[in-house]
């Protein structure tokens, strides 16, 4: 109750009294107390659809009435935090150009704290890289493939490493186990019967890049990572027979609802995915 009252701006007695209201205005308990916490009842799952659709006809009676007029609210993306990169910020630049009274506010969390965000309409998009996520409550829009490889600094030199088995004998620098290309390594590394132990583990893949020149090790990224310093040719990248991962740049709307930014946005990244 804490948190719901903080999140609305009103005081913990005040959503009491509202959540004792709606139960009476139901005829039915809504809220399942035990101790300190909640879970909704069925009829609550039941009445959070409808209250859903009714905001979802609300938005579409608003966006009716108003498509002449400029189009004037607030947007909130959801994202990993390797992609804020040049693509995306070229995308919001143009998005704003277009919509100039559009307010962007920004997330960045892991992917399953942005689904839970998304489900829960935190946020009102999620963007990220993974294997193509298929969920009931989420539409989603494939933007385009992005290949990960392993990296390292040409000052240190990596020789007879054409297997796994051989990973395992060199310093390893890597993303957080959540990330997805990182939990895929580490699967496919379990049906080897391999474990990895990396020497640092850090969820900034800008910071593994900065590592990697300041000293020995390899890491393992998306390519749209490590282009953003192969301009200085300081960087050599390699693949492994038994570990080729493809993972997908994609957006992620809550099916329930969508205001007419959030629609407008992703149809703007899905027009200019190869920008």
């Amino acid at each position: 109750m804490s948190q719901a009252a903080e999140t609305l701006g009103y005081a913990k007695a005040t959503i009491s009294v509202q959540m004792a209201s709606l139960e009476n205005e139901f005829g039915c308990p809504l809220f399942i107390r035990s101790g300190r916490s909640f879970t909704l009842s069925k009829e609550a799952e039941k009445l959070y659809e409808h209250a859903l659709k009714i905001l979802d006809a609300f938005e579409e009676a608003k966006n009716d009435l108003s498509q002449e007029s400029e189009l004037s609210e607030t947007l909130t993306i959801g994202i990993i935090d390797s992609l804020h990169d040049e693509y995306l910020a070229k995308m919001i630049t143009r998005f704003q150009n277009l919509y100039p009274l559009v307010t962007i506010r920004m997330i960045s969390d892991t992917i399953d704290g942005l689904l839970q965000m998304l489900d829960t309409h935190r946020i009102d998009l999620a963007l990220l890289v993974d294997m193509p996520i298929h969920d009931y409550r989420f539409e989603t829009v494939i933007l385009h493939a992005e290949q990960v490889h392993f990296v390292h600094h040409v000052n240190y030199p990596v020789s007879c490493l054409d297997s796994l088995q051989h990973l395992q004998h060199y310093p390893l620098l890597l993303t957080e186990p959540n990330a997805s290309y990182r939990q895929i390594l580490d699967e496919i590394c379990a049906c080897n019967q391999i474990i990895l132990h990396p020497i640092i583990e850090t969820p900034n893949t800008d910071f593994l890049m900065t590592l990697l020149k300041q000293r020995d090790g390899i890491s393992f990224l998306p390519d749209y990572v490590i282009s953003k310093y192969s301009s200085t040719a300081e960087y050599q990248t390699f693949s492994l027979p038994d570990v080729q991962i493809t993972l997908y740049r994609q957006i992620l709307i809550n099916r329930m609802y969508q205001s007419r930014s959030t629609r407008l946005f992703a149809q703007l990244l899905k027009e200019n995915t190869g920008v």
